[in-house]
């Protein structure tokens, strides 16, 4: 009876323990930083922590870090399913030779909201990079420098990209890169202003089928590029996006397929471009003059 008793009494400890561990993890589901936090203990909303790397492993899987005060709060590599939520506070992070946030964990799910990212000028980082499958929403984003402001190149498998109301400033390449993804991308963006980027506001090539929206590309070299092959097709759809003073080119199909709906491509070296046997597809909504070679379409022009 006494062994029943002790093996008895270990059960219920260890029951105890596992009831522990799920309640802390419970508890962990949504964490805080500050910007005079300090990274030890748990980062309650009592003792927030001061960066987002250590937040997050006070964090569980798909739990929120959320900022209470202003502050930098550092570069991360997520490594799980995760939320960041900045609302109402300036929550930078200012990288220096290292991307502002990296993702190459198969398969996690990432918000970012709010949040103002400056990636240090002459490097070859990105502010944002992704190189495996993922989900990855930004909200109300503000990413300024880097090579790319966003390099979304996942490795393999479906991955999604979902942009709204953010913009991407002073880039030395591309500013938002969709860039030959190793398994089909999806793409839902939705008021992206890109300006002032050393190549393309946008560039998206290889097995990608995109939405653009209500966005603006403007004081780049090549305000969208459009990529892909027989084997690799790319699809883009734009919408009320306005494609101005780019230097060189506003749209360019280069080899991918885009649809043009109330767009207006004014002032840039050349309106539309199409070269590598890419299709450039407009309905009769669109604005495209004051170029200095405004171009034309080169699919049939869509009635409905």
């Amino acid at each position: 009876m006494k062994r029943i008793s002790h093996i008895f009494s270990f059960i219920l400890s260890a029951a105890v323990l596992l009831a522990a561990v799920n309640f802390a993890q419970a508890n962990n589901r949504r964490t805080w930083v500050a910007g005079t936090g300090a990274d030890s203990g748990g980062c309650t909303v009592t003792a927030p922590c001061q960066t987002f790397q250590y937040a997050q492993s006070k964090t569980s899987v798909g739990g929120t870090i959320n900022v209470l005060s202003p502050g930098d709060f550092g570069a991360i590599t997520i490594t799980q399913s995760l939320n960041i939520v900045a609302d109402g506070v300036e929550a930078l992070i200012a990288a220096i030779n290292v991307s502002a946030v990296t993702i190459n964990t198969p398969g996690v799910e990432v918000s970012l909201h709010g949040l103002t990212i400056d990636q240090f000028p002459g490097q070859n980082l990105f502010a944002i990079n992704v190189g495996a499958r993922a989900v990855l929403r930004l909200e109300n984003v503000d990413i300024r420098g880097g090579l790319r402001g966003i390099n979304f190149a996942p490795a393999s498998g479906n991955s999604q990209l979902h942009i709204l109301n953010s913009t991407i400033t002073s880039t030395t390449s591309d500013g938002l890169a969709i860039n030959l993804p190793g398994g089909p991308v999806t793409a839902d963006i939705q008021g992206l202003r890109v300006r002032n980027t050393g190549n393309a506001g946008i560039l998206i090539a290889g097995q990608v089928k995109a939405a653009i929206r209500d966005s603006v590309l403007t004081n780049n070299v090549v305000g969208i590029r459009v990529a892909g092959s027989a084997g690799s097709p790319t699809n883009v759809m734009m919408t009320r996006v306005h494609v101005e003073n780019n230097s060189s080119i506003g749209v360019h199909a280069k080899g991918g397929t885009v649809r043009m709906g109330e767009c207006v491509v004014t002032g840039n070296g050349t309106g539309l471009a199409i070269t590598n046997g890419g299709t450039l597809a407009t309905f009769k909504t669109n604005q495209v003059a004051g170029n200095g070679a405004d171009g034309a379409p080169n699919a049939t022009v869509l009635l409905k």
